[in-house]
């Protein structure tokens, strides 16, 4: 399990070699999203704080998920579905603390949001040029890529071989470790959920918030 030094040290290679990924993992660690979760992300579901140096919310209202053409409904390789072991309709807030809000305002500014309103899409065409497109999600190979490459420049051989980190989703993971040691309860939908679909007021958000300082 990466610790917070080292997990803060693997975002910030990110940051320096595919600046436009540093946010995407920075929701797995900061606020334990799951890649599909990142990737359904848009604009208007990010609510800042109310207050200088507070803390914000996402509004999770779906995913993205990378599908065979033969296999999804329409002519994309990726399709919208709802919240993991939600119903359709089912949305989920997640208080976002202030290092993932420096992260989010920074990408909103410089990597502004699809057509769709989508915060991660495509952005690199041939030999790694920056090309903003119409929309189209980050291919899984693309983070996975980011993330390999991170990995080998901010580990030892050592630690390259092992476990550690080996995987973006294991960001989430570290993260929910962090909101447990922290007394974080666990909801009924699962580790590293704080609010469900019939929890998703302010006053959520808020208990959260008193309850995690030292998560952030």
């Amino acid at each position: 399990m990466v610790n917070s030094d080292r997990a803060r040290a693997l975002l910030a290679e990110v940051g320096r070699s595919v600046p436009e990924l540093e946010a995407f993992f920075g929701c797995m660690y900061y606020a334990a999203l799951r890649p599909e979760e990142v990737l359904h992300l848009r604009e208007d579901e990010y609510e800042r704080p109310a207050q200088p140096k507070g803390w914000g919310v996402l509004h999770l209202t779906g995913s993205t998920v990378a599908v065979g053409r033969d296999w999804g409904d329409g002519d994309d390789t990726a399709e919208d579905r709802e919240l993991k072991h939600r119903a359709k309709a089912a949305t989920r807030d997640v208080p976002v603390p202030q290092p993932l809000v420096r992260l989010l305002d920074h990408h909103i500014k410089e990597y502004p949001p699809g057509s769709n309103g989508k915060l991660f899409v495509t952005r690199r065409g041939p030999g790694g040029r920056y090309v903003p497109t119409a929309g189209q999600p980050i291919p899984n190979n693309t983070y996975g890529k980011a993330w390999r490459d991170a990995r080998a420049k901010e580990l030892t051989p050592a630690q390259q071989r092992s476990p550690l980190a080996r995987r973006p989703y294991d960001l989430r993971h570290a993260a929910v470790s962090l909101w447990l040691n922290a007394g974080v309860p666990r909801s009924p939908s699962g580790p590293g959920t704080v609010c469900t679909s019939s929890c998703r007021s302010t006053r959520s958000a808020s208990t959260a918030r008193r309850k995690r300082p030292a998560a952030a």
